[in-house]
């Protein structure tokens, strides 16, 4: 009877501890196709491409420009960002536009993501994308 008590003791242990180690859902990785984006978000980010003149450099269609100007929509955008983290993009667009004439504060990169996410097929959520670094390096970029 006590090397079963103990036993049932050890074993509760266990799975505590493994319990512990794995993640919590809120911890756990997502990725761009779990909707982490609203409509409304991205329709600011449109604003925002407009206003700061994204076209100057990456064509009206936002298919790439001049050079080595790349895409912001279709298989190339697709191919370069794919598998990487929403806090690749964000370090990016820290330096955009090139020709610094306009300085994207947090929450504008993060409207801007949404839009180049939404016209890149990502589906949009309920909630908008904070910008927060930890909730950024925790979102893989993944397409259709």
């Amino acid at each position: 009877m006590k090397t079963r008590f103990l036993i049932l003791i050890v074993v509760v242990c266990i799975f505590s501890l493994i319990g512990q180690a794995l993640p919590s859902p809120s911890q756990a990785e997502q990725s761009t196709m779990d909707g982490v984006f609203t409509p409304e978000q991205a329709g600011r980010g449109r604003e925002l491409v407009i206003k700061i003149g994204c076209s100057d450099c990456h064509n009206s269609d936002l298919g790439g420009g001049l050079e080595e100007t790349p895409s912001l929509v279709g298989n190339e955008f697709i191919a370069i960002w794919k598998d990487l983290y929403l806090k690749d993009l964000d370090s990016q667009l820290t330096s955009m536009p090139g020709d610094g004439s306009y300085k994207l504060n947090a929450q504008e990169r993060v409207d801007i993501m949404a839009f180049l996410l939404g016209i890149n097929g990502a589906p949009v959520g309920q909630n908008e994308l904070k910008p927060d670094p930890a909730v950024l390096a925790k979102i893989k970029l993944k397409f259709p």
